[in-house]
């Protein structure tokens, strides 16, 4: 199972941020080994929407 280094990761973004703008760097470990050990970020429950305008690398999160 996925350890992230926080429980809950908590933001607040002014509507004016230029755009590229790091607004949270989410980091999660998984002590498993190999491909079980792999970890993978992806949006669950964002709303189509608001998808297009964050970018989440599915590897580095």
């Amino acid at each position: 199972t996925p350890k992230f280094s926080r429980d809950i990761y908590e933001v607040r973004l002014p509507e004016n941020s230029p755009p590229g703008q790091l607004v949270v760097r989410v980091v999660a470990t998984d002590p498993d080994e190999g491909s079980n050990g792999k970890v993978q970020y992806t949006f669950s429950q964002a709303s189509d929407g608001s998808q297009q305008f964050f970018e989440l690398n599915p590897e580095t999160g």
